[in-house]
């Protein structure tokens, strides 16, 4: 059904969530115009790309973003010195905010990350008939329905068919890990990325539930 129609009966819930990393992992460019987070903004594309030249931006809320090109392959530079990832400042770690590489050098790199950044994903076909991506998607981001299930039944009877509420910690760990829980990876001195599933399975925290702290929306 969409996030859309979820807010009609959920403002509240929705208006939170919109202010959320979720729903902002993956952002089309409408029209030639960035996307406006809500509390973040992204000075430029990539040196030599106009936004008129960038189909999405993968991330930019408040941490690094990537960008597409229109055929859906992400930017990764002419060169091994070209720096297409824009870095948000990181005071904790003394970083200021910058463009740094990625894959830099390398040619024609898909973007087939939809599962974990998407909602209602199929890894069939190519989004907007675009060859550099993988998969097609009912919406961009993660939204409602990513963690709540399809919703069409519910919307057509609200009090007799209930949404999907998981709040087992394995819901989150299908896309906030990187492998077998039993490693959590580090490299360059840090634990990788996306790695909070492992982390929360290494400590005595796996006795609990992700929304025991987090509040997913």
């Amino acid at each position: 059904m969409g996030s859309a129609a979820c807010s009609t009966c959920h403002a509240k819930i929705y208006e939170a969530f919109k202010k959320s990393g979720h729903a902002w992992k993956l952002n089309p460019v409408v029209n030639g115009q960035p996307p406006a987070y809500p509390f973040t903004q992204l000075p430029e594309p990539p040196a030599g790309y106009t936004w008129a030249d960038i189909s999405y931006v993968i991330g930019g809320y408040n941490w690094k973003a990537r960008f597409m090109d229109k055929n859906g392959y992400i930017i990764t530079g002419a060169d091994e010195n070209a720096t297409t990832q824009y870095n948000f400042a990181n005071p904790i770690v003394g970083k200021e905010a910058g463009w740094v590489k990625y894959k830099a050098g390398q040619k024609d790199v898909p973007y087939d990350c939809g599962s974990c950044h998407t909602t209602g994903y199929n890894p069939e076909g190519h989004q907007d008939n675009l060859p550099g991506i993988f998969g097609t998607w009912a919406e961009p981001g993660i939204t409602c329905e990513r963690c709540h299930g399809p919703g069409s039944l519910h919307v057509a009877n609200p009090r007799g068919v209930r949404l999907v509420v998981d709040r087992d910690a394995e819901l989150c760990g299908q896309c906030h890990r990187r492998g077998p829980v039993e490693q959590v990876e580090a490299k360059d001195g840090f634990i990788e990325h996306h790695e909070q599933y492992e982390e929360l399975y290494q400590s005595k925290h796996v006795t609990l539930d992700c929304v025991e702290c987090h509040d997913p929306h």
